[in-house]
């Protein structure tokens, strides 16, 4: 395998005790040009660690490297004459938001924000002297990408950018202290499919291609998480909601219930809405759609049911209390 296995083995010897699917992960993080996916990792440490067969434990034992198999349980089968597979398709990995004074925003969608509900939300956020801003998804539209049809009149990508950069540039100066994190939405995603159909020839230039990259963020102290991350408050979990797929229904947040079965909360539904629910042992789960912070009446949806708002939670890392504020007239309920 050449540096694909020394690079393995190193970890191997450095983290003995770490389970795989840690240190796979962990490896294919800091290494991403040795190893395509994680799968690609995975499979480098099950060889290192004599989980790939007899054939490789040979290999191994000659070579003295014995001594990395020790969180192994060594078995053999001859399915793994198994072609890899090309794509990783791994759980999903909890983040754990640490804030505890917590201003979630989502739906922004610039340059169709509305301004005056994002001052209000920012306002509140600030009152409440937040320590930690979620970024929910779909801060910028991508309106001059989307495969529905659109008015060329309003497709100006460059200004879509110009304005989220400023809105992000004006957040770290009011929120210095802050910790802020931004989730890519579906939104965000249209740029990505974009780039795919119309120049893959860039698809490893991050500068260009990576949306992390074109707004900036490592510059503004602001970490970036993609479908692959959910946050963590406490119990609660919180996804932009488009990564359980179409849906929404009749009450937005009963249909996160029945799809996320957890504690949670969302964004993407331009609803603020909410629903509880007690199994047979008297367990309460709980989930909460927040509001928008861009137009209420756009040209694809004049009559609709979305409503301003956004979220405000307090924490002491275990347990939280979970606001799900809606903005009315120019005031927050």
């Amino acid at each position: 395998m050449g540096l694909s296995r020394d690079v393995a083995e190193q970890y191997c010897r450095e983290y003995p005790n770490a389970k795989t699917h840690t240190l796979s992960r962990k490896l294919y993080e800091e290494n991403k040009k040795v190893y395509p996916t994680v799968n690609a990792a995975r499979c480098a440490i099950n060889k290192v660690r004599g989980k790939m067969g007899d054939r490789f434990r040979g290999i191994d034992k000659r070579n003295g490297n014995d001594a990395l198999h020790q969180e192994a349980v060594l078995h053999s089968s001859p399915f793994e004459a198994l072609p890899d597979p090309i794509a990783d398709f791994s759980e999903c990995r909890p983040y754990i938001v640490g804030g505890k004074r917590i201003l979630v925003l989502s739906d922004i969608h610039f340059p169709f924000h509305d301004k005056e509900a994002l001052i209000i939300a920012l306002e509140h956020g600030r009152k409440m002297d937040v320590d930690e801003i979620l970024l929910n998804g779909d801060i910028l539209d991508c309106y001059a990408l989307s495969r529905f049809v659109t008015d060329p009149r309003l497709r100006d990508f460059g200004k879509e950018l110009a304005q989220t950069k400023a809105f992000l540039h004006l957040l770290r100066e009011q929120f210095p202290k802050a910790t802020i994190r931004y989730r890519r939405g579906n939104h965000e995603l249209r740029y990505e499919n974009w780039m795919f159909v119309k120049a893959p020839e860039i698809l490893g230039i991050k500068e260009v291609f990576e949306m992390k990259a074109i707004l900036g963020l490592d510059n503004l102290g602001i970490s970036w998480h993609d479908e692959r991350d959910y946050w963590k408050v406490g119990r609660l979990n919180i996804v932009h909601g488009h990564e359980f797929g179409r849906g929404g229904g009749v009450n937005a947040a009963r249909w996160l219930f029945l799809k996320a079965k957890s504690t949670s909360m969302c964004g993407h539904f331009h609803r603020v809405d909410s629903h509880s629910g007690r199994d047979m042992e008297g367990k309460i789960t709980s989930t909460w759609t927040t509001g928008c912070l861009c137009g209420l009446s756009p040209d694809y949806l004049r009559y609709n049911e979305w409503s301003h708002g956004f979220a405000y939670i307090e924490s002491d890392g275990h347990n939280f209390a979970a606001h799900n504020h809606r903005i009315i007239d120019g005031k927050v309920y």
